[in-house]
């Protein structure tokens, strides 16, 4: 296609900054913070004030007086000092002392403010703001485009936007100057107000842009090809100026762009084509040879940019959708959009009726005394009025809720129809919200259809911007005649915040560049890792591109509906929908059967639903007519009486207040006076198409025929991601919540569906909470409607998928050692034969409890399978072994003699009777405290020479640490030598002096480590200096810290067990040994207990772990 060069003016304007230096304090900041807190912690301890003189501080600091005093001042505007002006005092504040107490000074922010104006511009048709540039006039031969007095205003960018040029302009600095210093740091910024802007200067920005005409309405395309442009902006400008060569379709501008456009019009990359042109980059990266490995690399990263600008504008642009039929439908949607609000509810509609408004009243005055703002965008016209009695309920609204209620004087001569919640949900219909219900939108007694409406309920995918809603936003706005009325409208995502953080861009990690050469060491491997790292950027784009399952929309203005047509009929490759309130004999500027050939030729199957006809009296037009003989099976007409004005195209939806198949164009006055919203996806195509689908060829039925029943399986998917989605929005910790937001979403399906939805969660492998809290409430919906449904389905069909899932809720609480709820479970499930059986699940969830000694009594009485044997006696022989219970050791004495007696294999065999063996000793359970106390003994001696080993290391490594100061140097000296604090140390640690160690713990100042190297540091300097060199302090006492935390442990595990420790443990050894020869056993046998019953077999060895562990050491 054919590219031109066009010069966009660009108005500098003034901003005000204010600037931080650097993430973290300065060392000289941190030097003065320290300082304060020493000095105040010191006349704390004698008794004194806490404050601390100014005039000593600096005396003590040994600095400039200005400097210190500036220095002091930024950390009293930090609010990290608190100053007495009265008497020259300074002291810190409570959080830093605590910062300080805890050594954590060091993370706290810098200090440093200044402020700053700073000139940026924004480009007046697209609207974006950047760092100063461009040319003073427009360049000979570029196609000046005249914007210089548009609508686009700085005042209306988004402090984010703002700050981001800033930071951009900020890092151009540095790199011209190339001066060192702290990283600047933006912490505010607001526009100078326009009327103290004392310049109005102007610059100029090429743009390189591509220029087609459509051929089907011969109407100028447009596409802005400068990557240094985002996306946003290059189609934000596209649309501006198609939409001015249409406005001023005689002036020079347009003359020149229109010469210079080629005849056909190719459409822009798509997210998927861009990822298919990056893939089939990297399938040919094995052939590049050295010398252009960098360049091929470049163009790679620059279509990776481009790539990931595609992905983050398909992120902003998703939503969740909903089809919205019949005029009750789209009052009960006006009212849950009223119920959502909780800062602003936008009304645009171009008929407002009293009886409708009225109706809402009620609503809306509660919203109302909340604090939500009140819009209303209305008027189609030039010449209407508001009814007198809307305008006298207004006034009452305005009356009664002052600055709450947002509309004009006059109307907004727009045709769009839409109600707003907030930046968080809205409705595009072709029925205007404020126009009152007609007897003929509903069904008459004679069996008339009703009049057949259709709209879309958007909303946002995320608690983030969302842009299709942003942008219908802003054009109410702008659809405002009054601007100072449509200053009014809260338009960007800030505006409903409560906290306005801007959010950090997401970061694009790249391959890095390859070695150019083949002569570099290692350069194979290194083209071998680079060509892998662009494999995998690739399949991970790819990947999450597929994972998009929402739809996601783009606001669609005026003659941009034309353009879709248009390419809908070019580019179609299964269906094309058109739905239409009127029929006339022009479709898009293109004689209808002209227009509809095409797809029809290609074999396409289209459908046109229509209403009246413009010019003749309700008959279906001759041209359809005649393209339908011609055309037979491909073609589709149905004339009945409809508002529904959608366009369908594949996965594309269109629908809004433009309607398609009228042939009116729009004057040129009425900018953008037609608003709809495109979708694109799947799930709602088919809702769109399935709420208006019609059968022209067979007569009107005589009774509605039932709705066509939903795909399972689409639906399901769109289920279960739809609960993942709601689930992403409640706190992983609150189960509560978690659970509710579940049971809400199955109560609204069907019992099929849910069925579904339950394979569908475990197919995706969800977390087994939400699986667990999902099966258990389909469980009990069907439970109920079985004791209430009885007639509807047999026992068998309903037994079906609850079998399978009753039984997977017992193995998920089973396997998670819940043995009561699985025992619970258990008994609801008739089949005798599955396992775990009853009688086992009975015995897990009475260990401890007062049932255990019948629960296992009756186990082995009731013929055990070899599996259970093993269970009843891993459970039995660590029962008679561990519980002090006499009742419980009784009947698992029993239960082990009946299974000694039994084909009990080995090695379970050998465990029965070594618990047997012990009982029959000592008829008492070991003493399992005595047991872990002695354990813990063997690891603490075996540990102690590590210990100490590993106290020596951390000593001698702070030992060699390195200063560049002479009062650091001192001081370290003066702790390390022979009789300093950690010179005595260093002789305890060589002698393994375990007493000398704890006294040294008692006796040295070694409590608060800080305030000993400052009080050393203090006392080596004549002049009384602290210790300098604070890049370096932080980590010398974060060591020193590690040595006193390594000694303390040492002495803290010093005691004096009794060397055999008593009888009782005598008496335990032999069982233990012979626990610790079997457990090698055990582990080899395991793997051969079937499961269920090898989870309970694990739990009881589990308790037996400490006593074998114990045999062993």
């Amino acid at each position: 296609m054919s590219t031109a060069v066009v010069s966009v003016p660009c108005e500098l304007v003034p901003v005000r900054v204010r600037l931080g230096y650097g993430r973290l304090l300065s060392p000289m900041e941190l030097g003065v913070l320290e300082a304060i807190a020493l000095v105040q912690k010191q006349r704390k301890a004698r008794g004194e004030s806490d404050r601390v003189p100014i005039e000593q501080l600096i005396d003590r600091l040994g600095v400039n007086r200005r400097i210190a005093v500036d220095l002091i001042a930024d950390l009293w505007r930090k609010n990290y000092v608190a100053l007495n002006l009265a008497n020259a005092e300074a002291s810190v504040t409570p959080d830093v002392a605590q910062r300080y107490a805890d050594g954590k000074l060091y993370e706290l922010p810098g200090a440093e403010i200044s402020a700053q104006e700073k000139m940026l511009m924004i480009d007046k048709l697209s609207g974006r703001v950047m760092p100063v540039g461009g040319r003073h006039k427009p360049r000979n031969g570029h196609i000046r485009i005249p914007v210089e007095n548009s609508e686009v205003s700085i005042d209306d960018v988004p402090v984010p936007q703002l700050v981001a040029a800033i930071e951009q302009a900020l890092g151009s600095e540095a790199q011209v100057e190339r001066r060192p210093g702290r990283e600047k740091q933006v912490l505010a910024a607001h526009v100078v107000p326009r009327d103290l802007r004392t310049e109005h200067e102007t610059r100029w920005v090429q743009l390189d842009v591509q220029i087609g005409a459509d051929d089907m309405t011969s109407r100028l395309r447009f596409r802005v090809l400068n990557d240094s442009y985002p996306l946003a902006y290059r189609e934000r400008a596209a649309t501006r100026l198609a939409d001015l060569v249409e406005q001023y379709p005689e002036a020079d501008f347009a003359r020149a762009l229109r010469a210079q456009a080629d005849r056909v019009w190719e459409e822009a990359l798509s997210l998927e084509a861009a990822i298919g042109r990056v893939q089939n980059a990297v399938r040919k990266m094995d052939g590049i040879r050295a010398g252009k490995r960098r360049d091929y690399h470049l163009d790679l990263c620059d279509q990776a940019r481009r790539l990931d600008s595609l992905y983050d504008l398909r992120m902003k642009h998703q939503v969740r959708c909903r089809v919205v039929r019949d005029a009750a439908g789209h009052t009960e949607c006006v009212r849950e959009l009223i119920r959502a609000a909780k800062r602003q509810i936008v009304f645009v509609s171009p008929i407002v009726e009293y009886g409708q408004l009225h109706s809402l009243l009620g609503s809306l005055r509660r919203k109302l005394a909340e604090g939500v703002h009140l819009v209303l965008v209305w008027g189609a016209g030039r010449g209407p009025e508001l009814d007198p009695r809307v305008g006298q309920l207004l006034a009452e609204l305005t009356e009664d809720f002052p600055n709450r209620v947002v509309y004009s004087s006059g109307p907004s001569r727009t045709n769009a129809c839409l109600v707003i919640a907030d930046d968080r949900m809205a409705l595009v219909s072709g029925r205007a919200p404020l126009r009152a219900p007609r007897q003929a939108d509903k069904a008459s007694d004679s069996g008339s259809d009703a009049v057949q409406e259709l709209g879309v309920r958007i909303a946002a995918e995320s608690d983030d911007a969302c842009t299709p809603l942003e942008d219908l936003l802003q054009w109410t706005r702008k659809a405002i005649p009054d601007y100072g009325v449509g200053a009014m409208v809260q338009v960007r995502h800030g505006d409903f915040l409560e906290v306005r953080d801007p959010v950090a861009p997401r970061p694009l990690e790249l391959p890095k560049t390859p070695p150019d050469t083949d002569t570099e060491p290692n350069a194979a491997t290194a083209v071998a890792f680079w060509v892998d790292a662009w494999r995998k950027y690739v399949d991970g784009v790819s990947q999450k591109a597929q994972a998009f399952e929402r739809p996601w929309a783009e606001v669609v203005y005026d003659e941009a509906h034309r353009h879709l047509l248009s390419d809908a009929l070019r580019s179609a490759e299964r269906r094309i929908l058109i739905s239409s309130r009127r029929v006339g004999f022009e479709m898009g500027g293109t004689r209808m059967d002209s227009a509809l050939r095409a797809p029809l030729t290609r074999g396409i199957d289209v459908t046109v639903t229509h209403g009246d006809d413009v010019a003749a009296d309700g008959s279906t037009p001759a041209a359809l007519r005649s393209l339908r003989a011609e055309f037979p099976g491909f073609l589709t007409t149905d004339h009945h009486e409809t508002n529904a004005r959608v366009l369908v195209s594949d996965d594309v939806v269109v629908a809004g207040s433009f309607d398609p198949l009228s042939g009116a164009a729009v004057s040129s006055h009425k900018r953008r006076s037609e608003i709809g919203i495109k979708i694109v996806g799947a799930p709602i195509a088919e809702r769109v198409l399935a709420a208006l689908r019609a059968d022209p060829a067979s007569p009107p039925p005589t009774a509605p025929a039932p709705a066509p029943a939903p795909d399972t399986q689409v639906s399901t998917a769109i289920s279960a991601q739809v609960l993942l989605n709601d689930l992403r929005e409640v706190s992983a910790e609150d189960g509560p919540a978690r659970a509710e937001v579940i049971r809400a979403h199955i109560d609204a399906l069907g019992t099929a569906t849910a069925w579904s939805l339950l394979d569908e969660l475990e197919r995706k492998e969800v977390d087994a909470g939400v699986l667990r809290v999902s099966a258990a409430h389909v469980l009990r919906q069907a439970t109920d409607e079985r004791a209430t449904d009885d007639e509807r389905a047999t026992d068998d069909e309903r037994a079906r998928p609850a079998d399978r899932w009753w039984r997977w809720l017992l193995l998920d609480r089973w396997v998670s050692g819940a043995f009561i709820e699985a025992a619970l479970l258990r008994g609801v499930i008739a089949d005798p034969a599955m396992r775990p059986r009853q009688t086992l699940t009975t015995v897990a969830a009475a260990l401890g409890r007062e049932a255990f000694p019948n629960a296992i009594v009756d186990a082995v009485l009731e013929n055990p399978t070899a599996a259970e044997q093993v269970a009843l006696a891993a459970v039995g022989a660590a029962e008679l072994l561990l519980t002090p219970l006499s009742a419980h050791a009784d009947a698992a004495e029993q239960t082990l003699d009946v299974l000694l007696g039994d084909a009990l294999p080995e090695p379970w065999r050998e465990l029965a009777a070594i618990a047997r063996d012990t009982w029959a000793v000592t008829g008492r359970p070991l003493p399992i405290e005595r047991i872990r106390a002695d354990s813990h003994t063997e690891h603490e001696r075996a540990d102690l020479a590590g210990a100490w080993d590993d106290l020596a290391v951390r000593l001698e490594r702070v030992e060699r640490t390195s200063f560049r100061f002479a009062s650091s140097i001192k001081a370290h000296a003066r702790l390390f030598r022979d009789d300093g604090p950690f010179g005595v140390l260093r002789t305890i640690v060589d002698g393994r002096d375990i007493r000398a160690l704890q006294r040294w713990l008692a006796t040295q100042p070694v409590d608060d480590v800080r305030s000993l190297v400052h009080t050393i540091g203090a006392d080596v300097q004549q002049q009384g200096e602290l210790m300098h060199d604070y890049q370096r302090l932080p980590r010398y006492l974060e060591r020193l810290e590690a040595v006193l935390k390594a000694a303390r442990q040492i002495a803290a595990a010093v005691r004096d067990p009794a060397a055999d420790g008593g009888y009782e443990l005598k008496e335990a050894r032999t069982a233990a040994r012979r626990l610790a020869a079997w457990r090698s056993k055990a582990i080899a046998a395991l793997p051969f207990v079937p499961e269920p019953e090898r989870r309970l077999v694990q739990w009881a060895l589990a308790d037996l772990e400490v006593v074998t562990r114990w045999g062993a050491a």
